[in-house]
């Protein structure tokens, strides 16, 4: 070759050369790798069936015969790759010598060839060495410094790390990145799992300086965060199956393990039964977005989307302080009964429970509708057609079997829409979502119910975008601002949200506080009780024994209902600054509050018996949701309970109970 044949050459394997950075370096995309390599090695074959026609008819005769040059063609342009070639062999050199134009087009080819599998091994080899040396470098790490390794890369899993690193920059972040397409195979151990997760997905391009790590047996070592109490996993993939198939195969080596799993999968069914499984660490926690979307409505300071800012509540005419019980009824509507509408309702069931002004409770109503409305009503778990509290005067639940985008749907909206208080739309697509929620309060100002006043339409939204942010915004502004989006991405997958550290704390300290009034209570039924430390109490939510278990479990999780429903207490009595003081300690005589404080301010007594039984029918709306009925003798172990019945006929010393839950609430 001349010198200008070899700076021509020169540039051509130049421009290829960041042609294939782009594509390894850049964007990181196997499939356009492998997309090079096949026209490399198409163009070898051209050039090769081009060389041995040349060759042929210089009395070359090894390929005379077609079949065999399309052959040979084809195992000499795969041949390129690994730097063996026939064009430097002698006789076809020979050949050549009067074909300068043949030898100047291979040699580009020929490069293009060695460079595609250079950044081939590129693309995989280096990285695998980056994973080991990196996770030989981080054997150890400071004590003060947690570890969080998401398997996967999805939105839930970067808002959560982004959230992570907000909170504590210290944290370290661990991605193992794992193939878009992944077939399960049968009776694989994790580490098999563990050393597929070579090929990056998008994803990784959002992440921007988190680790991630993609290569194979070098992620063995991750046994060493396994082992530690301060790791903790996450599989959140949007596939559940293949997040339970990683979960069982860890669990398979659950006797090496300290750290904390979490798993994104429904809580129905086989998750819903793991979830009672005896674990003495506690080790396994499984997230459902579903259940999370409405559990933050709950936490949710603002607290403006609680069924208690959609009733009238009664209020003194001329003090303007509100008596602790409603004049309305509730009334409310579940559209879709998928996983979040089972979690709305039991929101709607538990946080729409109020007393009226002769302390019964007030009239609730929940319209349930879905086009399979008998399947899921089933998977619910419940018989939601005859629910009914103990002081309800008919069922509290209605089913509509029927198509959402029907006239018959409509039809029955149109028809309950002025009793309407509260409605979730939660049909599993964001934009179906916002039509029908927008839908309805169309139809509320159609039949001129006022959509500003006592009307919440909240819409499930997992993502947002610029044209669903402006009709909403649009909406609101016709209807009132009546509508209310909940449940984006961003919002709800927050550390502080995943793991309940701070409603933990807050439920302790709860316990902590009502056990040590109740040890001063000087009734009968106090003397016996011996209330148990939270340590104790955690320690018997994961006993051998399935009675104690779900005994232990059922009180833990009133606490922390107890705290997430001090701001509807709150919002029934404002204002109600020293309120909770005047509730006695010792219940004295059957009172339950020390009238003299009263002072000049009549009418106190009534408000906290208004929040007593307001707590008690919180209390009974929670065990009916899980499945709890009446029964002479409590026994968790077939969910029946004693206190299941109307508040009056519970005997001083239990109603004294609310009346501690109420002093703790708003003291």
């Amino acid at each position: 070759m001349t010198q200008l044949h070899w700076i021509i050459t020169s540039i051509i394997l130049v421009i290829y050369a960041i042609v294939l950075y782009y594509i390894t370096g850049k964007n990181r995309d196997a499939d356009k790798l492998i997309w090079a390599f096949g026209m490399v090695a198409i163009a070898g074959f051209v050039i090769h069936m081009v060389l041995f026609d040349e060759v042929t008819s210089d009395g070359f005769t090894e390929f005379d015969d077609r079949i065999s040059r399309i052959v040979f063609s084809i195992q000499y342009s795969l041949e390129m790759f690994i730097a063996n070639t026939i064009i430097f062999k002698g006789e076809v050199m020979d050949a050549l010598k009067d074909h300068p134009i043949i030898f100047f087009i291979y040699m580009p080819v020929y490069g293009m060839a060695l460079m595609t599998s250079g950044f081939a091994i590129f693309h995989f080899l280096p990285r695998r060495l980056h994973n080991w040396i990196w996770l030989t470098c981080h054997m150890k790490r400071p004590d003060n410094r947690k570890s969080h390794i998401f398997i996967g890369i999805n939105n839930q899993s970067l808002y959560l790390a982004n959230d992570i690193m907000t909170n504590n920059r210290r944290d370290e972040i661990i991605f193992i990145d794992i193939p878009q397409k992944l077939d399960y195979p049968q009776g694989i151990s994790i580490w098999d799992i563990i050393a597929r997760f070579f090929k990056e997905s998008k994803g990784a391009d959002k992440l921007g300086n988190y680790v991630v790590l993609k290569a194979g047996k070098g992620l063995n070592r991750l046994t060493r965060w396994f082992k530690e109490k301060d790791t903790s996993i996450y599989i959140l993939t949007d596939n559940q199956k293949f997040n339970l198939q990683v979960l069982e195969k860890i669990w398979e080596h659950k006797d090496k393990f300290e750290c904390r799993i979490y798993c994104h999968a429904k809580k129905e069914g086989l998750t819903a039964r793991y979830d009672s499984i005896t674990d003495v660490k506690d080790r396994i926690r499984f997230i459902d977005s579903s259940y999370l979307a409405v559990e933050y409505l709950k936490k949710d300071d603002s607290c403006h989307m609680l069924p208690v800012n959609f009733v009238d509540i009664a209020e003194d005419p001329e003090t303007k302080r509100r008596l602790g019980y409603v004049k309305s009824a509730f009334t409310c509507a579940v559209i879709g009964f998928g996983e979040t509408g089972k979690e709305a309702a039991k929101f709607l069931y538990e946080f729409g429970a109020f007393p009226d002004r002769s302390n019964k409770k007030a009239p609730f109503k929940c319209h349930i509708f879905d086009s399979n409305i008998e399947r899921e009503a089933c998977k619910f778990g419940i018989c939601l057609d005859s629910l009914k509290s103990t002081a309800a005067s008919e069922n509290e639940f209605e089913l509509h079997d029927c198509k959402i985008e029907s006239t018959e749907f409509m039809s029955k909206i149109s028809s309950i829409i002025h009793d309407l208080s509260y409605v979730f739309v939660c049909l599993g697509d964001d934009d179906l979502n916002l039509e029908t929620a927008i839908n309805i309060a169309e139809c509320a100002v159609i039949s001129k119910k006022d959509t500003g006043r006592n009307l919440c339409i909240a819409i499930k939204q997992t993502m947002t975008n610029r044209l669903i942010e402006d009709t909403l915004k649009n909406a609101n502004h016709a209807y009132k601002q009546c509508l209310h989006p909940f449940g984006m991405l961003e919002t709800i997958w927050k550390l502080d949200i995943i793991n309940n550290e701070s409603l933990e704390a807050q439920a302790r300290h709860f316990y902590d506080s009502y056990t040590k009034m109740s040890k001063e209570l000087d009734l009968k039924e106090y003397q016996s009780w011996n209330p148990k430390s939270w340590e104790d109490r955690l320690k018997e939510s994961h006993s051998q024994n399935y009675k104690e278990r779900c005994k232990a479990r059922r009180q833990i999780m009133q606490d922390y209902s107890n705290c997430l429903h001090i701001h509807t207490k709150h919002l029934l009595c404002l204002p109600n600054a020293g309120l909770g003081k005047m509730i006695l300690d010792v219940n004295n005589k059957d009172k339950h509050c020390d009238i003299k404080e009263q002072g000049t301010q009549n009418g106190f007594t009534e408000v906290l018996e208004h929040l007593a039984v307001c707590e008690h029918l919180r209390w009974e709306a929670s065990h009916l949701m899980s499945g709890y009925r009446f029964g002479e003798n409590t026994d968790d172990e077939k969910k029946c309970h004693d206190s299941i019945k109307p508040f009056h006929q519970l005997t001083d010393g239990k109603q004294h109970y609310d009346w501690l839950v109420v002093k703790n609430s708003i003291s």
